[in-house]
Protein backbone atom coordinates (compact mmCIF):
# COMPACT_ATOMS: atom_id res chain seq x y z
CA UNK A 1 0.00 0.00 0.00
CA UNK A 2 2.73 2.39 0.54
CA UNK A 3 4.64 1.70 -2.61
CA UNK A 4 4.45 5.07 -4.65
CA UNK A 5 2.90 2.57 -8.24
CA UNK A 6 -0.11 1.59 -5.46
CA UNK A 7 -1.79 5.10 -6.77
CA UNK A 8 -5.53 3.56 -5.05
CA UNK A 9 -7.20 0.73 -3.25
CA UNK A 10 -10.25 -0.52 -2.42
CA UNK A 11 -10.85 -1.46 1.42
CA UNK A 12 -13.87 -4.31 1.87
CA UNK A 13 -14.70 -5.17 5.39
CA UNK A 14 -17.14 -7.27 7.10
CA UNK A 15 -17.79 -8.72 11.21
CA UNK A 16 -18.21 -12.21 11.68
CA UNK A 17 -18.22 -14.84 14.97
CA UNK A 18 -15.60 -17.50 15.19
CA UNK A 19 -15.74 -19.78 18.09
CA UNK A 20 -17.89 -17.69 20.41
CA UNK A 21 -15.29 -14.12 19.86
CA UNK A 22 -16.02 -11.65 17.10
CA UNK A 23 -14.32 -10.17 14.78
CA UNK A 24 -13.65 -7.87 11.92
CA UNK A 25 -12.48 -9.32 8.86
CA UNK A 26 -10.74 -6.63 6.20
CA UNK A 27 -9.59 -7.15 2.89
CA UNK A 28 -7.70 -4.37 0.46
CA UNK A 29 -8.02 -4.82 -3.71
CA UNK A 30 -5.47 -2.93 -5.55
CA UNK A 31 -3.17 -3.31 -8.95
CA UNK A 32 0.44 -3.32 -8.27
CA UNK A 33 2.97 -3.15 -11.66
CA UNK A 34 0.17 -4.40 -13.49
CA UNK A 35 -0.70 -7.54 -11.03
CA UNK A 36 -4.22 -7.16 -9.61
CA UNK A 37 -4.44 -7.73 -5.78
CA UNK A 38 -7.17 -8.73 -3.89
CA UNK A 39 -5.50 -9.37 -0.35
CA UNK A 40 -7.18 -10.72 2.94
CA UNK A 41 -5.46 -7.82 5.46
CA UNK A 42 -6.69 -8.93 9.00
CA UNK A 43 -8.73 -10.47 10.77
CA UNK A 44 -9.37 -8.35 14.08
CA UNK A 45 -10.83 -9.76 17.32
CA UNK A 46 -13.20 -7.08 18.31
CA UNK A 47 -14.76 -6.74 21.42
CA UNK A 48 -16.26 -3.68 21.93
CA UNK A 49 -20.04 -3.26 20.50
CA UNK A 50 -20.32 -3.11 16.94
CA UNK A 51 -21.56 0.11 16.22
CA UNK A 52 -19.95 2.43 13.06
CA UNK A 53 -18.03 4.59 15.14
CA UNK A 54 -16.40 2.13 16.91
CA UNK A 55 -15.53 -0.21 13.90
CA UNK A 56 -14.45 3.33 11.83
CA UNK A 57 -12.04 4.10 14.62
CA UNK A 58 -10.48 0.76 15.09
CA UNK A 59 -9.90 0.57 11.06
CA UNK A 60 -8.24 4.00 10.35
CA UNK A 61 -5.97 3.47 13.73
CA UNK A 62 -5.15 -0.02 11.49
CA UNK A 63 -4.76 1.91 8.03
CA UNK A 64 -2.53 4.91 9.88
CA UNK A 65 -0.35 2.52 10.90
CA UNK A 66 0.27 0.39 7.50
CA UNK A 67 -0.07 3.60 5.20
CA UNK A 68 -0.12 7.37 6.00
CA UNK A 69 -1.26 7.78 2.71
CA UNK A 70 -4.37 5.57 2.66
CA UNK A 71 -6.97 8.88 2.76
CA UNK A 72 -5.27 10.08 -0.85
CA UNK A 73 -5.20 6.53 -1.92
CA UNK A 74 -8.94 5.21 -1.00
CA UNK A 75 -11.01 5.16 -3.83
CA UNK A 76 -13.69 2.18 -3.31
CA UNK A 77 -15.78 1.30 0.19
CA UNK A 78 -17.32 -2.60 0.09
CA UNK A 79 -19.24 -3.98 2.63
CA UNK A 80 -22.77 -5.59 3.31
CA UNK A 81 -26.14 -3.76 3.77
CA UNK A 82 -26.41 -3.56 7.64
CA UNK A 83 -27.46 0.25 8.67
CA UNK A 84 -24.37 0.00 11.03
CA UNK A 85 -21.89 0.17 8.16
CA UNK A 86 -24.49 1.61 5.59
CA UNK A 87 -26.19 4.13 6.96
CA UNK A 88 -26.38 7.74 5.51
CA UNK A 89 -25.41 9.78 8.30
CA UNK A 90 -23.33 7.79 9.97
CA UNK A 91 -22.59 4.15 8.84
CA UNK A 92 -19.20 3.09 8.74
CA UNK A 93 -18.97 3.71 4.81
CA UNK A 94 -19.85 7.07 5.68
CA UNK A 95 -17.39 7.76 8.09
CA UNK A 96 -14.51 6.24 5.79
CA UNK A 97 -15.80 8.58 2.98
CA UNK A 98 -15.65 11.63 4.75
CA UNK A 99 -11.93 10.59 5.94
CA UNK A 100 -11.08 10.23 2.40
CA UNK A 101 -9.42 13.13 0.31
CA UNK A 102 -11.26 12.21 -3.59
CA UNK A 103 -14.49 10.76 -4.24
CA UNK A 104 -15.44 7.07 -3.04
CA UNK A 105 -17.01 4.44 -4.65
CA UNK A 106 -19.72 2.72 -2.27
CA UNK A 107 -20.18 -0.81 -3.20
CA UNK A 108 -23.19 -2.98 -1.52
CA UNK A 109 -21.52 -6.70 -1.45
CA UNK A 110 -23.29 -9.11 -3.84
CA UNK A 111 -23.10 -12.17 -1.87
CA UNK A 112 -24.23 -9.91 1.03
CA UNK A 113 -27.29 -8.86 -0.78
CA UNK A 114 -27.91 -11.84 -1.50
CA UNK A 115 -27.33 -13.28 1.93
CA UNK A 116 -29.87 -11.06 3.17
CA UNK A 117 -32.60 -11.69 0.68
CA UNK A 118 -32.48 -15.61 0.95
CA UNK A 119 -32.32 -14.74 5.16
CA UNK A 120 -35.39 -12.69 4.39
CA UNK A 121 -37.39 -15.15 1.98
CA UNK A 122 -36.06 -17.84 4.31
CA UNK A 123 -38.00 -16.62 7.30
CA UNK A 124 -41.34 -15.95 5.65
CA UNK A 125 -41.60 -19.71 5.12
CA UNK A 126 -44.65 -20.37 7.34
CA UNK A 127 -44.33 -17.15 9.10
CA UNK A 128 -41.43 -17.91 10.08
CA UNK A 129 -41.87 -21.09 11.86
CA UNK A 130 -39.52 -23.28 9.43
CA UNK A 131 -36.19 -21.13 10.27
CA UNK A 132 -37.33 -21.11 14.37
CA UNK A 133 -37.55 -24.79 14.55
CA UNK A 134 -34.40 -25.99 12.02
CA UNK A 135 -32.92 -23.35 14.18
CA UNK A 136 -33.81 -25.09 17.48
CA UNK A 137 -33.65 -28.60 16.08
CA UNK A 138 -30.22 -28.30 14.33
CA UNK A 139 -28.88 -26.22 17.61
CA UNK A 140 -30.23 -29.49 20.07
CA UNK A 141 -28.57 -32.38 17.54
CA UNK A 142 -25.58 -30.58 17.72
CA UNK A 143 -25.49 -30.93 21.92
CA UNK A 144 -26.46 -35.00 21.49
CA UNK A 145 -23.03 -36.63 21.60
CA UNK A 146 -24.18 -39.99 21.47
CA UNK A 147 -26.39 -39.69 18.56
CA UNK A 148 -23.26 -37.57 16.59
CA UNK A 149 -20.82 -41.17 17.54
CA UNK A 150 -23.17 -43.17 16.79
CA UNK A 151 -23.89 -41.76 13.66
CA UNK A 152 -20.86 -40.48 12.81
CA UNK A 153 -21.36 -37.22 11.66
CA UNK A 154 -22.37 -33.75 13.18
CA UNK A 155 -25.22 -31.47 12.49
CA UNK A 156 -23.15 -28.50 10.99
CA UNK A 157 -23.53 -24.76 12.81
CA UNK A 158 -25.38 -21.77 11.74
CA UNK A 159 -23.35 -18.93 11.12
CA UNK A 160 -25.77 -16.99 9.53
CA UNK A 161 -25.07 -17.30 6.22
CA UNK A 162 -27.29 -18.77 3.53
CA UNK A 163 -24.90 -21.23 2.29
CA UNK A 164 -24.61 -22.84 5.96
CA UNK A 165 -28.06 -22.89 6.26
CA UNK A 166 -28.39 -25.08 2.90
CA UNK A 167 -25.64 -27.16 4.67
CA UNK A 168 -27.95 -27.87 7.39
CA UNK A 169 -30.99 -28.51 5.25
CA UNK A 170 -28.87 -31.06 2.72
CA UNK A 171 -27.44 -33.09 6.57
CA UNK A 172 -30.90 -32.44 7.85
CA UNK A 173 -32.03 -34.40 4.39
CA UNK A 174 -29.43 -36.62 4.20
CA UNK A 175 -29.69 -38.05 7.77
CA UNK A 176 -33.82 -37.77 7.91
CA UNK A 177 -34.74 -41.25 8.53
CA UNK A 178 -31.98 -42.34 11.41
CA UNK A 179 -33.20 -38.61 12.69
CA UNK A 180 -37.10 -39.34 12.32
CA UNK A 181 -36.89 -42.59 14.32
CA UNK A 182 -34.35 -41.03 17.33
CA UNK A 183 -37.14 -38.16 16.96
CA UNK A 184 -39.86 -40.85 17.40
CA UNK A 185 -37.76 -42.64 20.50
CA UNK A 186 -37.50 -39.64 22.25
CA UNK A 187 -41.37 -38.38 21.73
CA UNK A 188 -41.83 -37.20 25.37
CA UNK A 189 -38.32 -36.36 25.91
CA UNK A 190 -36.41 -32.72 25.71
CA UNK A 191 -36.94 -32.19 22.48
CA UNK A 192 -36.61 -28.90 21.37
CA UNK A 193 -40.21 -26.29 20.77
CA UNK A 194 -40.36 -23.00 19.29
CA UNK A 195 -43.17 -20.33 20.86
CA UNK A 196 -45.03 -18.40 18.36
Amino acid sequence: MNDDEVWAFSLAGGSTTHFNTSFFNVRIRTCVRGVLFNVHLVWVPFFERHTAINIFKMICKLLDHLCALWRVKLVSVSTDGENTMMGWLGGFVTLMVKEAVHEVFRVWCPPHQIDLVIKDATCKINGGSFSKITCAFTVHLRQQANLQLEMGSKCPKDTNRWAHFQAQLEWLLKHRVRLMEWVVQRQHGSLPTVTY
